[in-house]
């Protein structure tokens, strides 16, 4: 009885184990289920995440230039890996900004997909660093690039890192462009170091320059082929031959809009400088030739004829087909007291390249700045070259008007006319010099001599229109604004001279009435 006991008491516990063994197997296989759900959760999570990121990096175009913080390799903390990089964004967005000022483009920048933010995700993914697998060292953003070849945007994006070594006398910045192209510069500088920091500023600019002309040579390459495969229009491109010309040629640009903020003649010299140093760099860098003349011009306004007159002629050497060179170059003698025989044998053939008609619009020139006395040695040299020049000669009466003499001016006018009878320009003027010298009757034949030349010259009959009231035919003065009128409806002043003439008839019939 008492062993049937123990072996039952025994088959219990055996049971009782049997169940509790079974349920923590149960349960240990539970949580191990929930926990596989959980990590295949956070796997499925991840990839989804990774997935995403990714997308948005195949999303981005190639087109793109990012620019990372620099490495820097100096014992001082004063220099700044992501200031180095930001200073040098603000130097490429300067050149660009140079070249692209109001309408006026001068030299085809192609930075228009310049990113330089160092928080878009393609930048975060450069500084990611480098994975190591198999032994070997690779970026993780070329791992990228290299599976965005497979994206919808196929390409790789452009990304600019560098580094920066400072030593004692030595600084040297390294930067290096990754992506479908690449490029590598390296800036060496041996000097004192209490120079270093006044150098560390250029080191920067002249990298910005060296990267924009590079890249910007190297864009308008591929697009030209692009643009000759599609039959599209081509861009202009970057025409220096030379980055060195190309940093002179936009410092040239910088200094000369400093000068027509500031009116600073320094700046004015600084802009003179510098493009001469583009042009010894590059000879035939002709896109320099609009500045330089516009330069000239402004060394001409301020009086200062010797630089003008060195301006005017390295404009000639670098485009002798411009006209503007010569003006500015004959305005400067005839308003200076430069001699002919203070020029060099080469300098004198470019005197003597200008002809009459340069010489004529050298006269034009002059007279919109009001330098009459100027304008009529430049017209005498256009008549010394040519004496039955017509406009040459009506040009030269309207100057001897512009000085009070009416007289000397009709005898210009007349000889224009022995010439060409038929030069309207010379009759009008003829008809404003007979009015001055209140000769009313052959002003009058004059203008009718050049309408009868052109009907429909609106000053001839708005000058006819005034004579006749000198004349005090009224009437006949009225059927003149008519028209004039006709031809120019909507003239205010022709309206308001209609108006006077109405004056002077009623105060005529009101002396008749009294």
């Amino acid at each position: 009885m008492q062993i049937s006991q123990v072996l039952l008491a025994i088959s219990n516990a055996l049971h009782s184990i049997n169940i509790m063994s079974m349920l923590s197997i149960f349960q240990f296989i539970r949580d191990g289920i929930i926990y596989l759900i959980e990590i295949l959760l956070s796997l499925l999570i991840l990839f989804f995440v990774f997935s995403l990121l990714f997308f948005i990096f195949l999303s981005e175009r190639s087109e793109e230039i990012y620019i990372v913080p620099f490495e820097v390799n100096s014992g001082k903390k004063k220099y700044n890996g992501k200031i180095i990089s930001e200073h040098l964004i603000a130097e490429m967005r300067k050149i660009k900004e140079i070249h692209q000022q109001g309408n006026r483009i001068y030299e085809d920048i192609s930075l228009s997909k310049l990113i330089p933010d160092t928080e878009k995700f393609n930048a975060k993914i450069s500084n990611m660093g480098y994975l190591k697998i198999a032994g070997m060292t690779i970026s993780v953003l070329s791992i990228f690039n290299v599976l965005k070849q497979f994206g919808p945007l196929k390409g790789q994006a452009q990304t600019i890192r560098g580094n920066l070594q400072v030593s004692d006398s030595e600084i040297n910045l390294i930067a290096l462009m990754e992506g479908s192209r690449s490029y590598g510069w390296d800036i060496n500088f041996k000097i004192e170091q209490s120079e270093i920091e006044n150098e560390f500023s250029k080191l920067i600019k002249d990298l910005a320059f060296m990267i924009t002309y590079d890249f910007s040579k190297e864009e308008y390459i591929e697009k030209k082929e692009t643009t000759e495969k599609r039959m599209m229009k081509k861009r202009e491109g970057i025409k220096a031959k030379t980055c060195i010309s190309f940093k002179y040629f936009t410092q040239a640009i910088d200094f000369y809009s400093q000068y027509i903020a500031t009116k600073k003649l320094e700046s004015l010299k600084n802009a003179r400088k510098s493009c001469i140093k583009a042009l010894e760099e590059e000879k035939n860098y002709r896109i320099l030739y609009n500045l330089f003349c516009i330069i000239g011009f402004s060394y001409f306004n301020n009086r200062d004829y010797i630089c003008a007159k060195d301006v005017f002629i390295r404009c000639i050497d670098l485009e002798t087909e411009n006209k503007y060179g010569f003006i500015g170059l004959g305005a400067t003698i005839v308003s200076s007291d430069l001699q002919e025989e203070a020029f060099d044998k080469s300098e004198r053939n470019k005197l003597n390249q200008i002809d009459q008609f340069v010489w004529n619009s050298i006269v034009k020139y002059l007279y919109q700045l009001n330098l009459y006395d100027e304008a009529l040695k430049a017209v005498n040299k256009a008549l010394e070259i040519d004496p039955k020049y017509v406009v040459a000669l009506v040009n030269k009466g309207a100057l001897m008007g512009k000085r009070g003499n009416n007289e000397e001016a009709l005898v210009e006018y007349n000889i224009a006319l022995e010439i060409n009878p038929k030069y309207i320009s010379a009759w009008y003027n003829k008809g404003l010099s007979h009015a001055k010298l209140g000769d009313y009757p052959e002003a009058l034949r004059a203008f009718e001599k050049a309408l009868e030349i052109d009907p429909k010259h609106v000053t001839a009959w708005a000058n006819k229109a005034l004579t006749l009231c000198r004349l005090k035919q009224y009437d006949e003065a009225l059927k003149a604004d008519d028209e004039e009128l006709k031809i120019n409806p909507k003239d205010a002043e022709l309206w308001f001279n209609r108006a006077c003439h109405y004056s002077l008839i009623n105060k005529k019939l009101r002396r008749l009435l009294i």
